[in-house]
């Protein structure tokens, strides 16, 4: 499945994560980045938001939704670190997931997150 990296479109892609967050709405802010991620015939079917940075700390939060667990693909992974480690300088990302969402978090833990 040919996958592309969705940018310039924060509003569209903050309000996809909002609607599929299966705990509680997040609130994202205006100045949050965030990134879709669509198929071959230009459905988005997934989305990363980076919010809560705090330059002094070089921290932010990252929250995501898809429709499939398959819509992350390596290089889009490595894309969005690339984002947030080179461009951002970020020191740690926090992520959060619910306690039984198995696949979040053995993606989680595949691009290297710690619990």
């Amino acid at each position: 499945m040919k996958l592309t990296l969705l940018r310039g479109h924060d509003e569209t892609v903050r309000r996809f994560v909002a609607d599929l967050a299966p705990i509680e709405r997040p609130l994202f802010e205006a100045g949050d980045r965030a990134f879709g991620v669509l198929r071959g015939d230009g459905t988005l079917i997934a989305g990363i938001v980076f919010s809560q940075w705090k330059p002094a700390f070089r921290t932010l939060e990252l929250s995501g939704a898809a429709v499939s667990s398959r819509c992350l693909s390596t290089p889009i992974v490595l894309a969005l670190g690339e984002y947030a480690f080179g461009q951002l300088n970020a020191f740690r990302i926090f992520a959060r997931t619910g306690v039984c969402n198995e696949p979040a978090k053995k993606l989680l833990r595949h691009i290297g997150f710690t619990q």
